[in-house]
């Protein structure tokens, strides 16, 4: 039977059970031992660089990280917790320390958004009303006062998904009693072309983590190794001999590369030269915008099935 530290670690993987794994291993850290304090901090240094970049999850963080502390820890399992700290610190610092809370569970914002409007729209139904469109509620989500900004959201995300919204809304607004696969293709059509629109405007990626780099696992090459694969480093195109020390990469792939072709390519960029997959860096606001961009995609991804399967429209 799983132990109650068990339990909350494996919680720590769901976004929505984060903040209570937290909350709940925090009184249980007297009981752990050291290698389980560590292990526990690292994991969720990880989540927060990656995942869960709200900054009430890196508070809730940076308070294990603190409890953790007040162990009895080796020298370098203190190091491994103090530099969780120090990240915590450094982000919070730069988002003002402002715990926003944590995100509303089940569906996304965008939906919520769109479910509150249609019952608006029932409501209104049943009074006499004069309108526009037949789509007009869609100038509600567009036409509301504009909220503030949060912290750690940066202005060019919200104006994109604005962008996306009244684009969304002229496609509604246009498409007058046309047929529904006529409406599907302008949707995907838009949503396609603003993808193109927008991705340039993406910041460089940062290199790869010097941490992750010095941990990579090095092997020295033998005889077998080189029988059984037969490959040749993707870099420099050499063929793998007995002795070679290389390096792999922890992709999906698991691709090796000599060390000193390896080098020079991280020290520029974050993703593995074969399959182009992303590996953690040490940009800290990289990683959050990160997990930002890739919530706001499957928000959109939620608004635009929904539209076109006419869930939320009034035809």
């Amino acid at each position: 039977m799983l132990t109650s530290w068990q339990i909350a670690v494996q919680g720590l993987e769901k976004k929505s059970a984060f903040l209570s794994s937290v909350s709940t291993l925090c009184p249980l850290v007297s009981t752990a031992d050291s290698d389980q304090l560590t292990s526990v901090c690292k994991r969720v240094d990880t989540l927060l660089r990656t995942r869960y970049s709200l900054p009430a999850y890196w508070k809730a963080g940076a308070q294990l990280y603190e409890t953790c502390s007040s162990q009895q820890l080796s020298s370098d399992q203190l190091a491994i917790v103090r530099d969780c700290i120090k990240s915590a610190a450094g982000f919070l610092a730069q988002h003002g320390g402002a715990a926003d809370g944590p995100e509303p569970q089940g569906q996304p914002a965008g939906r919520d958004s769109f479910m509150s409007h249609e019952g608006q729209q029932e409501q209104r139904a049943s009074q006499p009303q004069a309108t526009d469109t037949q789509y007009s509620d869609a100038g509600i989500v567009l036409g509301a006062e504009e909220a503030p900004r949060p912290a750690h959201m940066p202005a060019t995300t919200l104006d994109e998904d604005h962008r996306i919204l009244q684009h969304i809304q002229a496609a509604l607004a246009g498409a007058g009693s046309g047929a529904p696969d006529d409406i599907e293709e302008q949707l995907i059509s838009m949503v396609q072309l603003m993808s193109e629109e927008l991705a340039p405007t993406r910041r460089p990626v940062p290199p790869m983590s010097k941490k992750v780099f010095a941990s990579l696992p090095r092997k020295i090459l033998e005889k077998q190794d080189v029988l059984c694969n037969n490959t040749s480093c993707p870099v420099c195109v050499e063929a793998f001999v007995v002795g070679d020390e290389v390096l792999s990469l922890p992709c999906k792939g698991l691709h090796v590369f000599h060390p000193a072709c390896l080098t020079p390519w991280v020290n520029k960029t974050n993703t593995c030269p074969v399959c182009r997959e992303e590996l953690l860096t040490d940009d800290i606001h990289y990683e959050a915008q990160k997990e930002l961009d890739k919530e706001a995609a499957i928000e959109r991804a939620g608004v635009l099935n929904a539209a076109v399967g006419g869930e939320f429209m009034y035809i």
